[in-house]
């Protein structure tokens, strides 16, 4: 990397952070879907992982989420905190900001010397975001992505929705997937449950219609209907209708095909 010290403004700073998280998560298997959006993206056990940048204050913070698979709702997903820029490896004090630390300029024009910058990404920032984002990512599997449909959060991640419905579809579906399908429709009877109540506030509130929602809450009663009735094969349709499912799903909301 060109170390030759220019001065980058916020803008500029921020593009060099994007730059680089895509060429540290792309060995991983994330790449930018829906096209052209904020998200790196991968597929892993059944859900999506994913991480952003977000610019508040004209300020890169990163995020990571988890999304299932099976839901055409982006919306509803299982979220970490804001993940900031460190400065130094071991930091003392509330401020550890990269930007307030390396930031010059006035409070209405600010700037940044491309080599501080650059220095900070390869001594700290990059093992940083190895250990708080891949290293998660990368440890984390079916069992852990079950947890937090069950429970809801571990101690990283937490759903981020006052309705549960999305999280027990999840539940309902990695239960099938694994063959449990008694435990699948317990979670599918609470999921349905849920989502039905929220259908009937909605129209009681006169609120939009949720095309999104909907597809959601009728894939899931389709589904406990098949459990339900366990017709000829219906082991073998369950799981066609799921693959089925997951397919349009991610092509839908995410444009991975």
């Amino acid at each position: 990397m060109e170390n030759e010290e220019k001065i980058w403004t916020n803008k500029q700073t921020n593009s060099f952070f994007r730059k680089q998280l895509k060429l540290l998560l792309k060995p991983y298997g994330f790449q930018v879907y829906p096209k052209g959006s904020r998200y790196f993206t991968r597929v892993k056990e059944h859900c999506v992982q994913a991480v952003y940048q977000e610019i508040l204050y004209g300020k890169t913070y990163l995020q990571i989420v988890v999304v299932p698979t099976c839901t055409y709702q982006n919306g509803w997903f299982f979220s970490g905190q804001r993940i900031y820029l460190k400065y130094a490896k071991v930091q003392t004090g509330i401020d550890t900001n990269v930007y307030t630390k390396l930031e010059r300029g006035t409070s209405k024009e600010k700037y940044y010397k491309s080599d501080e910058i650059i220095s900070v990404w390869e001594n700290v920032i990059e093992s940083q975001l190895r250990e708080e984002i891949i290293d998660y990512f990368e440890q984390s599997d079916f069992e852990d992505y079950q947890i937090l449909c069950v429970e809801g959060r571990n101690d990283i991640l937490r759903y981020g929705s006052s309705c549960d419905a999305v999280r027990f579809y999840a539940a309902g579906y990695n239960n099938i997937w694994l063959k449990n399908y008694d435990m699948a429709e317990v979670y599918l009877k609470k999921g349905i449950s849920d989502g039905e109540w929220l259908f009937s506030k909605r129209e009681q509130c006169g609120g939009p219609y949720d095309s999104e929602f909907n597809k959601d809450l009728y894939a899931a009663k389709e589904i406990m209907s098949m459990l339900q009735k366990k017709e000829v094969g219906w082991e073998q349709l369950l799981e066609e209708k799921l693959c089925s499912l997951e397919k349009d799903a991610l092509e839908k909301v995410w444009g991975i095909v």
